[in-house]
């Protein structure tokens, strides 16, 4: 997965495991529904303005917090969450549960 556009990361949540092709994992927490994700400052703390990458394959994130990206800029691979596929939003919150 690669940076939409210049920015500093403000969240990764790694590790968890991908479920098999087409099947879902029980019991998880709201917060854990995107798998293994990364959230972007693309506002540059001037405007609330964030990306989110969700369905990370695991351990597979290449950036931490606090890191500076750049447009185009590897961020991970991907992962699965009942099929192959990245989740991606634009956000006015670095929260993605919560986020417009």
């Amino acid at each position: 997965m690669l940076a939409v556009a210049d920015g500093t990361v403000v969240a990764v949540q790694p590790g968890q495991a991908d479920p098999p092709p087409q099947t879902m994992l029980s019991g998880l927490r709201s917060d854990q529904l995107g798998g293994n994700t990364v959230t972007v400052d693309i506002g540059d703390g001037l405007y609330a303005f964030y990306a989110f990458y969700a369905h990370f394959a695991p351990s597979s994130t290449t950036v931490k917090v606090g890191d500076r990206v750049t447009r185009g800029q590897v961020l991970g691979q991907l992962g699965n969450s009942s099929e192959a596929h990245l989740h991606f939003q634009l956000q006015r919150s670095g929260a993605w549960t919560s986020a417009e």
